[in-house]
């Protein structure tokens, strides 16, 4: 029997003390959900708990998130003899830089000896946090690794990235792929981000049989070791810092055209994955793995202008059965790079599936949707979809009317100040209001006799409501399935 349903923890802590038997059923509901751990007091208090009660809680602690700077070494000492206890701990979550890690010096022997670990999130690790991984016994399936700063003097600030310390003979040593390899029989996801030169790993190194999903983050990223020792890959990510710098993509683009070279000549020699089946990110990152294999599964989560020059290239390289963008801005004109003559070209033969949602920014306000629209349709025409989605919604600040922020005032005569005057449409929103979602998804039926399935979304402009039509096709014509407007919880846009 439940006695705790519902309580969160500090009605939990204060019911343990009105009785023994709530006492000892409290642990259990206290430790269930995990334990998060920021400050010295609380890991001081943390340990007296768990050692209580003849050592009886531990069997009830799953997971533990630690995210504080170095303890005492009095409170150091008794935390790794509390670690060495948690023989049922399946997730950790802690920060791993070199000076907490250097707490005490049986921290790190403490943490690799968790057998029963299956998820780690591991921060800014650094040289302490790699050598803590070669000789972990834990049977990780998840692993979550940031390579963070180095301080270069006690007390610095910024410090300088982890890889970037590393002399040049050791570099093989700290490769993701080496310092994971005491995990290689059970990985099956990885998420790692680093900065600066990672260097190649010793040959030969670990293969990962199990592996399926990589994230991975680096700004000049080379392939050739994650194919070799994750062969069996299907899904993968890549971010970099690029889209994040302030200067034109055209500054950088003859080092982005040799990351790509280096990584597609290689692949052409060496080979490729044979099992992708999705990759996840920006279109730039993509365009910089160079992959020769097909990626059935494209999702795209923002193209911008600057992006688009990068669309042909990918979805050749990729031929993509199933095609996803978030799209900002209104790329459907007649140039090469845009969206009509990409789905033109022979990388988009393979499509069964497009999804589209744009997002129309201010410095689109002339725009004018239908005419858009109009261009894209002659392409879809040229495609075999048979589930095509198209979702057209205002950025929110694309109405210049001043937002108040507050309730109405009363003026001195009992009258309320009167409302705020809603600024003209512009160009672009007028096009939205009378885009007609019904219409256009009859007419993309009409252009694609192997369409199944289509569905239009109009937001807006400047309205809690957006217009939705669902077109699906049986045995014999087309049927709409959904034509309504949908009211929404609340409009973003709302200027009063």
């Amino acid at each position: 029997m439940s006695y705790y349903g519902g309580f969160d923890r500090r009605h939990i802590s204060r019911m343990m003390r009105t009785s023994s038997t709530l006492y000892r059923a409290g642990s259990k509901h206290l430790l269930k959900d995990g334990v998060l751990l920021s400050e010295e007091r609380q890991l001081r208090s943390f340990c007296r708990f768990m050692l209580a009660e003849k050592q009886t809680r531990f069997r009830y602690l799953r997971q533990l998130t630690l995210i504080m700077d170095r303890p005492s070494q009095a409170v150091a000492k008794k935390f790794v003899y509390v670690l060495k206890r948690m023989a049922h701990l399946e997730s950790l979550h802690l920060s791993a830089d070199d000076e907490f890690l250097n707490g005490h010096p049986d921290l790190c022997d403490a943490i690799s000896g968790l057998a029963s670990l299956r998820r780690l999130h591991a921060d800014d690790a650094g040289k302490l946090a790699c050598d803590m991984m070669k000789r972990s016994c834990s049977k990780l399936v998840s692993l979550y690794l940031n390579f963070g700063m180095v301080p270069s003097f006690p007390g610095d600030r910024y410090g300088e990235f982890f890889y970037n310390t590393l002399d040049p003979e050791d570099l093989p040593d700290y490769h993701p792929v080496s310092v994971l390899a005491a995990f290689a029989p059970t990985l099956e996801e990885l998420i790692v981000e680093y900065e600066g030169n990672v260097g190649l790993p010793h040959q030969p190194h670990a293969v990962y049989p199990r592996l399926r999903k990589l994230h991975l983050k680096d700004d000049y990223p080379f392939l050739r070791p994650y194919i070799d020792a994750f062969p069996n890959l299907t899904h993968i990510t890549l971010q970099t810092s690029h889209c994040e710098l302030s200067v034109p993509y055209e500054d950088h683009e003859e080092v982005f055209w040799e990351i790509r070279s280096r990584n597609e000549g290689d692949q052409l020699v060496n080979g490729s994955w044979q099992h992708l089946e999705e990759y996840r990110g920006p279109v730039l990152e993509l365009y910089l793995l160079g992959l020769t294999c097909p990626v059935p599964h494209l999702y795209f989560p923002r193209i911008a202008d600057q992006d688009l020059e990068f669309l042909p290239d990918v979805v050749d390289s990729a031929r993509p059965v199933e095609l996803r963008m978030n799209i900002r801005g209104d790329p459907f004109g007649d140039t090469e790079d845009e969206l009509p003559a990409v789905l033109r070209r022979p990388g988009c033969s393979f499509l069964r599936k497009l999804v589209l949602r744009v997002e129309i920014p201010p410095e689109y306000e002339e725009s004018d949707i239908q005419i858009s629209m109009d261009n894209l349709l002659p392409s879809l025409q040229s495609l075999a979809l048979h589930h095509f989605e198209l979702t057209l919604e205002p950025n929110r600040f694309l109405n210049p009317t001043p937002r108040r922020g507050r309730p109405r005032l009363t003026l001195p005569d009992g009258s309320l100040e009167p409302p705020i005057t809603p600024a003209p449409l512009f160009p672009v929103e007028h096009s939205l209001e009378e885009f007609n979602p019904l219409e256009y998804a009859q007419r993309v039926f009409e252009a694609d006799p192997f369409m199944k399935e289509a569905l239009v979304v109009v937001g807006g402009p400047r309205a809690a409501a957006r217009r939705v039509t669902r077109l699906e096709r049986g045995e014999g014509e087309a049927t709409v399935a959904t034509n309504h407007t949908e009211i929404m919880d609340y409009a973003p846009w709302a200027s009063d």
